[in-house]
């Protein structure tokens, strides 16, 4: 009986030491959450947010000039075209938007004036041929000491005028694309046809059929597209930076990523005293199915400079007064995650990317998700 009052006794000294122990570990453990200045975040939260564990890794870090700019043709990437001669306008073969290929017909013209050139040409012809004669027998007659000089000068002269003249209007029916070989036949043009001097987009157009037009006025505009550069206006701080070759980055009114690229081509001399900037042009690259428009206005990024650096998502950063901190996972307890501030000195921001220059922990960093948390 004495054994058993005494094994009675041990059982309740273990179960109450036991119930002691747990009770301050416990106490322990709260006191320790309270007094912990880490940031907790449950499981649940860290799901719900949309946090992401990560770890630094190397990103391209470019050095860029900031311009802006227009798409425009170069010289030989745009047509202005008008009418040799006056005339009517008696068909139009394209609208306004429409592709041509050098050489097709863009426009019928009928004219009296080229009715007139040619009857003024067949009428030089005929009286070439006559001067023609009297100069030779002339010359033939001076060569022997027979006619006199006065003679066969007046001859040459008369003959070499009307040479020139024939030459001339010649010219004139070859400039139309009119066929001098059927016009010495008398079978005369009554119109003419405009051609397209280059393959491109008619992009303007100043005639409608019935219409009169003159040499002097603009029928139709015809862009090259495949031709279209940027003209870019660099500030004079920056054009020290810039070479013909460098990489461009650009993107049109209205849309938010720089999508589309060049190189530039050539960096211009003269700064605009008004905008204090320099023009570059460039040329565009892989976007041949794209339908740029000229004179569009652009946003460009030259790409002076170039490097591999160590990195985080940009929305991995946190600034708190001057200074920039990351979300590290310190410990993981039931199902809860504790964050530690790690400070960090950071360096260029490209493309969604902050370069750290100096951290500590390289992994196990939050690298999404934090901006709903508090960084006090």
């Amino acid at each position: 009986m004495k054994n058993n009052n005494y094994i009675n006794v041990l059982i309740i000294v273990i179960i109450f030491i036991s119930f002691s122990c747990s009770n301050n570990q416990s106490n322990e453990a709260e006191n320790y959450v309270e007094d912990d200045s880490r940031i907790q975040i449950t499981v649940g939260q860290f799901e719900s947010d949309q946090m992401k564990l990560g770890e630094l890794s190397i990103q391209p870090f470019e050095e860029l000039v900031a311009c802006n700019g227009i798409i425009n043709a170069p010289i030989d990437g745009i047509a202005h075209i008008s009418a040799r001669i006056s005339g009517i306008v008696e068909s139009i073969n394209y609208n306004i938007g429409e592709h041509v290929l050098a050489g097709e017909k863009l426009c019928t013209i009928s004219s009296s004036t080229l009715i007139a050139i040619q009857q003024d040409f067949l009428e030089t012809s005929a009286n070439l041929e006559r001067l023609k004669i009297d100069f030779e027998r002339s010359k033939a007659l001076y060569n022997e000491n027979i006619g006199a000089k006065k003679d066969y000068v007046s001859k040459e002269s008369m003959y070499k005028a009307m040479s020139a003249k024939y030459q001339s209007l010649k010219m004139q029916l070859k400039q139309l694309n009119l066929s001098i070989e059927k016009i010495d036949k008398g079978d005369l043009y009554t119109t003419f046809s405009i051609l397209a001097p280059i393959s491109g987009y008619i992009t303007n157009m100043n005639m409608v059929m019935g219409s009169y037009i003159e040499p002097q006025i603009q029928t139709m505009e015809i862009i090259d597209t495949d031709k279209l550069q940027l003209q870019l206006s660099v500030f004079e701080d920056d054009i020290s930076n810039v070479l013909p070759g460098q990489k461009v980055n650009f993107k049109l009114l209205g849309e938010s990523i720089y999508n589309h690229h060049g190189v530039l081509q050539s960096i211009g001399k003269t700064i605009n005293t008004n905008s204090k900037t320099v023009h570059c042009t460039a040329k565009i690259i892989g976007d041949e199915n794209y339908n740029f428009t000229n004179g569009s206005y652009v946003e460009a990024n030259i790409i002076v400079k170039s490097s591999k650096s160590l990195a985080l998502p940009s929305e991995a950063v946190v600034k708190h007064g001057d200074n920039y901190y990351i979300l590290v996972v310190d410990q993981f307890i039931e199902d809860t995650y504790y964050l530690r501030k790690e400070k960090i000195e950071i360096g260029n921001v490209c493309s969604g990317y902050t370069e750290i220059i100096h951290s500590g922990p390289v992994n196990n960093i939050v690298i999404q998700g934090i901006y709903n948390l508090q960084m006090d």
